[in-house]
């Protein structure tokens, strides 16, 4: 059975939980949604459960902010900072996976395939800037289907290559005014290291600047940083084997291959990729192994260079400062508007009396559908991602909310409901 990756749509959580998904199969743009399980009808919504724990400070923590989070915006405005003591309940997160109406999904949700000179392509991923594409390939079809009305639905959209990818694998796909990355659906891997990293110039598209060490017993040693040029180094040592055959990786071999030994978890990041939080491992035992093309790839280049990378990169590490990639809301909808709401976070705080009002804009279609559905109404409980800036002459005002979910508390846990 090949091993197919659906990691791409974890996203910005715990190492340890992308390592347990990195075992678990490549799903269709829609399956992708969840890992699979029960499909359910509320308020005329489709919803497919999966189950995701993360710890409770994902929601809201017990710590005041992290000295490291940003004081000001790119332009200089300065952002409002909550030293307020939460009440640090655990989270259960049972991520509901709603199959939304046509007319409320993203274009991105909308269309999950495309087809471009014989070849299907999933995604989308994220947003690729123009500064990184290359000429125009062509126009391509991209497809999607209407769960509820049962129709499918086509778009002519135009492709673009990206620069140093090859575009028999990777492409970018213009929907609407941006340009979305879509990956071959094909499982072909690469038959050896070096046409790997020729294929997406992963030397100047994948900087290898931060990780996360790992002991003999799979336990946290902590997360660094490296400078770009240590990252250099890195790709170096690795293209030294490029005549390295692919393994083909069994869910057996994660206990086989990375627990006898050390290893390091680089965060995979590339914006010509449209990745940000997926992973490339470096093995004491002499393995590389990463899902950034949403396949599970992995080539052997022995102890010997596994051992120097890990020296290595630890030699020139610094502790990377505490970052939040996440940021979230978590509290009461006390009020509805045309364009907006209002959540009291009064039962996150330790002291109830420390809880604050903020208006929440509804300008993001993730977050307006919730309402326009039915899901979410006045007395709801909800944790609302956002982008992390709320200014400090506006503290009470959350303009970049992008994500809902509707949570319960129960006892010292909070979870999201089946």
């Amino acid at each position: 059975m090949n091993n197919k990756d659906i990691m791409d749509v974890i996203g910005d959580i715990d190492d340890r939980l992308i390592e347990e998904a990195a075992q678990r199969r490549r799903w269709s743009p829609a399956a992708r949604i969840a890992a699979a399980v029960a499909v359910m009808t509320v308020a005329a919504a489709a919803i497919v459960l999966a189950v995701i724990y993360l710890p409770g400070s994902r929601l809201f923590g017990t710590e005041p902010p992290i000295a490291a989070q940003p004081t000001a915006d790119s332009e200089g405005r300065l952002l409002w900072v909550d030293t307020r003591e939460k009440g640090g309940a655990e989270a259960m997160l049972q991520e509901l996976a709603i199959i939304w109406p046509w007319e409320l999904q993203t274009v991105r949700e909308q269309y999950g395939y495309v087809y471009f000179e014989g070849r299907e392509y999933a995604g989308a991923r994220q947003a690729v800037p123009e500064s990184l594409l290359g000429e125009s390939l062509g126009l391509c079809d991209a497809v999607g289907y209407d769960e509820y009305k049962e129709k499918e639905y086509h778009k002519e959209c135009e492709v673009r290559e990206i620069l140093g990818v090859l575009p028999q694998l990777t492409v970018a796909v213009k929907l609407d005014d941006q340009y979305y990355v879509y990956d071959n659906n094909e499982y072909d891997p690469p038959e050896t290291l070096g046409e790997f990293m020729d294929s997406y110039s992963l030397p100047e598209t994948l900087p290898l600047t931060e990780f996360t060490h790992y002991g003999k017993n799979g336990d946290s040693k902590g997360r660094y940083v490296i400078p770009r040029e240590c990252s250099e180094e890195i790709w170096r040592l690795i293209g030294g084997h490029r005549d390295a055959a692919f393994y083909e990786w069994q869910p057996r071999d994660h206990e086989l291959l990375i627990r006898p030994g050390e290893y390091v978890s680089f965060r995979a990041k590339s914006e010509a990729l449209g990745i940000s939080n997926l992973v490339f491992y470096v093995t004491s035992t002499g393995y590389v192994k990463t899902n950034i093309c949403g396949w599970a790839y992995s080539y052997e280049i022995g102890e010997e260079t596994g051992k120097a990378i890990l020296d290595y990169a630890l030699a020139n590490a610094q502790t990377a400062p505490a970052t939040q990639q996440k940021y979230y809301l978590t509290g009461t909808v006390t009020e509805v508007g045309e364009d907006y709401f209002k959540l009291d976070d009064s039962i996150v705080m330790k002291n109830p009396e420390e809880g604050k009002v903020f208006t929440i804009f509804t300008d993001d279609i993730r977050v307006r559908r919730h309402f326009v559905h039915g899901l979410v109404d006045v007395g709801s409980t909800v944790s609302v991602e956002y982008d992390g800036l709320i200014y400090a002459d506006e503290p009470d005002l959350v303009r970049g909310a992008w994500d809902l979910h509707e949570v319960v508390f129960y006892g010292d846990q909070v979870l999201i409901p089946e």
